[in-house]
């Protein structure tokens, strides 16, 4: 039984008083707890672990990174200034 269902229940059964309203919501609990679903079993076989997706090595600790093809280029200017704005 779901939620839905339990209030569907509780709502259909409830006289719009109080006492009706209390007594549906109770035996809505009652209906949610006997339908609970038993233990799980025992799995029949030993779970298995999905290899990773990554095809890169990991990097490991106090390895040095290995060097890169980045090159930089920096170019320098000269700027002209504005002239002083008055506000």
């Amino acid at each position: 039984m779901t939620a839905r269902d339990a209030r569907d229940h509780a709502s259909s059964r409830a006289l719009l008083t109080q006492p009706g309203l209390a007594e549906a919501r109770r035996q809505a609990i009652r209906d949610l707890l006997d339908d609970l679903l038993p233990g799980r079993r025992d799995r029949q076989r030993e779970r298995v672990k999905k290899p990773p997706r990554n095809s890169f090595p990991a990097k490991k600790r106090d390895q040095p990174r290995q060097p890169g093809k980045v090159t930089y280029k920096i170019k320098i200017g000269r700027k002209v200034p504005l002239p002083a704005q008055t506000p």
